[in-house]
């Protein structure tokens, strides 16, 4: 799975790709992966790809689980997601099952910062 190659495929630009930077790592399934790392001191899912001929709420909820449970078993009890504002997929993802809004706003992106219970 390209990684890269999905990203820009969804629209996103080269320097807003961060996959391969150091302190970003990347979890990946058979339908999709993630890309986190920590943001002050919290971790932060930077990028979040359904691959798109299996893209469904089913699998869209089975990746969050898997990067939710990533966190629970570091020990962490909150995590940022950021996205673009254009993403309504991902920004009605959030607000369904976080039940949360964003707390910043900057340069087209949105800052949502969840209790991980």
């Amino acid at each position: 799975m390209n990684h890269i190659e999905l990203l820009k495929k969804e629209g996103l630009k080269e320097n807003e790709i961060t996959i391969n930077q150091p302190g970003y790592y990347t979890i990946e399934t058979l339908d999709g992966f993630f890309t986190w790392h920590f943001e002050q001191g919290v971790p932060s899912l930077q990028h979040f790809l359904v691959v798109k001929e299996k893209r469904n709420t089913k699998t869209a909820r089975e990746l969050i689980k898997k990067f939710l449970s990533l966190i629970k078993t570091g020990g962490f009890t909150q995590c940022i997601i950021h996205c673009r504002k254009d993403n309504q997929r991902l920004i009605k993802l959030i607000n369904y099952y976080f039940k949360t809004k964003p707390y910043a706003e900057k340069d087209n992106l949105l800052w949502f910062l969840m209790e991980v219970k």
